[in-house]
């Protein structure tokens, strides 16, 4: 029986032996084929001060066919770097820099057999035996980055005021100049700078409210602005609603009629509700009022009471009726 069991366990480690001399075989093997594999790499342009200058278009990417000894799976360990190509010995240099001039800006082409030095330092080159890029030549278009100062217009912005507060004054924008940086041909292309449609509901004070600008830069990759969002100050004050009745006037030539007949107005007076803030309600002078009745159609027996005048500090709400009837008698 023990025999027989020392006859097993010797012929079990022989077997155990030669399959494991059979993985290292297939791994040495495996580990000397040649494997071919293509990797992309991002593309870095060293060398150009993007403060003077606007990107307008480059490659962004470089593929490289790799061979290598080893499983294909290795490549993936290998930490991924970024490619960099240095233009500084042509852009700090104005003679240099002529020479590529395209247009309204520049544009450097470089071959990438003549950078294959420069681009096997930044690769791990471990178990590769050739590297072969095949993008032949990569490029790089930039041009002289200006400036452009635009006023932000804020007349997408619905300011909705609770109750009786409304605005007293002009808004205040902050800041009141937008800046955008970038090539003459994309400057040209904005026409303005606008707040995004927004809402700012329940306002019933003074204060600052923050507004994201459209942006229409992003349309063009050379562009950059000072400020994505500005502030806009609202000076709000509290109103007192007023009513104040008034008479109707009429110029008899404005609605055609002759100035010899006779104009019977139906009411001869309206009622204009006002608002005027609570400290300067006292200062109100009631007779700078003037309502006016003009004519919406030939066709029409109506007149359109509206206020012609009224003071500074005063905001008309409203106007009953509206309608005026009138009957010229010769």
């Amino acid at each position: 029986m023990k025999h027989n069991l020392k006859l097993l366990l010797k012929r079990s480690r022989g077997f155990i032996f030669s399959v494991f001399a059979i993985f290292v075989i297939w791994m040495v093997s495996a580990m000397s084929e040649t494997n071919r594999y293509r990797e992309s790499f991002e593309l870095c342009f060293d060398g150009i001060d993007t403060a003077k200058y606007a990107i307008m278009e480059c490659d962004s990417v470089i593929e490289i066919d790799i061979t290598s000894n080893g499983f294909q799976a290795f490549k993936r360990d290998r930490k991924k770097k970024s490619i960099h190509l240095d233009a500084s010995p042509i852009v700090l240099s104005d003679k240099k820099l002529r020479q590529h001039k395209v247009n309204n800006g520049y544009e450097i082409v470089f071959n990438t057999e003549e950078c294959l030095d420069s681009i096997r330092k930044q690769i791990d080159l471990r178990g590769v035996t050739e590297i072969n890029p095949v993008n032949k030549q990569l490029k790089i278009r930039f041009a002289e980055r200006e400036k452009r100062t635009f006023r932000p217009d804020i007349s997408n912005v619905e300011f909705q005021f609770d109750g009786l507060a409304g605005l007293n004054g002009e808004p205040r924008v902050v800041p009141d100049s937008i800046v955008l940086y970038g090539s003459k041909a994309s400057l040209d292309k904005i026409g303005s700078i606008h707040a995004q449609h927004q809402i700012v509901k329940d306002i019933y004070k003074s204060g600052t409210y923050q507004v994201s600008l459209e942006p229409v830069w992003e349309k063009f990759s050379d562009l950059r602005i000072s400020t994505e969002k500005i502030k806009v100050y609202l000076p709000v004050e509290r109103f007192i609603e007023k009513d104040v009745t008034l008479p109707v006037n009429v110029d008899k030539k404005d609605i055609g009629i002759s100035s010899s007949m006779k104009l019977n107005l139906y009411p001869t007076h309206v009622t204009v509700t006002y608002l005027v803030p609570e400290n300067e309600y006292s200062t109100i002078n009631t007779d700078a009022f003037v309502v006016k009745a003009i004519k919406e159609s030939d066709s029409s027996h109506y007149l359109r009471a509206i206020v012609s005048s009224f003071p500074s500090k005063a905001k008309v709400k409203d106007i009953n009726p509206k309608k005026i009837q009138f009957i010229a008698i010769e």
